[in-house]
């Protein structure tokens, strides 16, 4: 009987630091853009790192898997930061150094009430940028492949 009450008060204790701990993520979600199911994954894979790292947990591989898991927080960091056209712009920040990205609009002929945007790139800018952006989305791919590689590789060796 003591224990069915030890169990019923430690369920509402986790349940309710559960509800504080997830309140901000849940309160943000979105259900339009898959940035946040990564957003969600992120927060769950760091709550499972520092539980692997703390004094609970019971595994002999637990700090093995706590790294294991930092690996895939790393990947999931970058995803969700998304900087891989900041990453790819590069090589046209090098050729170009001074072009700033500003958009300029000007009323369509037809009809007053919409606005067409000014492109005012040479072809070669154009070209380039192309190729960046090909970049960047190669560079995303490639850390999603790795995340959801690395996750179906080791995601059920993390348990307690």
């Amino acid at each position: 009987m003591i224990d069915k009450i030890k169990n019923i008060y430690y369920n509402i204790k986790d349940g309710i630091e559960n509800l504080i701990n997830w309140i901000p993520i849940i309160w943000n979600d979105r259900d339009f853009d898959h940035a946040y199911f990564h957003i969600i994954m992120l927060h769950k894979l760091k709550n499972m790192e520092k539980f692997f790292r703390s004094d609970c947990a019971y595994s002999v591989n637990a700090i093995k898997d706590a790294d294991n898991i930092k690996y895939t927080i790393n990947l999931l960091e970058r995803i969700v930061n998304n900087d891989y056209t900041q990453e790819a712009l590069k090589p046209f920040y090098e050729k170009y150094p001074d072009y700033k990205f500003e958009f300029e609009f000007e009323p369509c002929s037809d009809n007053p009430n919409f606005y067409r945007l000014i492109d005012d790139k040479t072809e070669d800018q154009k070209e380039l940028l192309s190729i960046c952006y090909k970049n960047a989305d190669e560079l995303e791919k490639k850390d999603l492949d790795e995340l959801y590689k690395y996750l179906r590789e080791h995601i059920e060796e993390w348990w307690d």
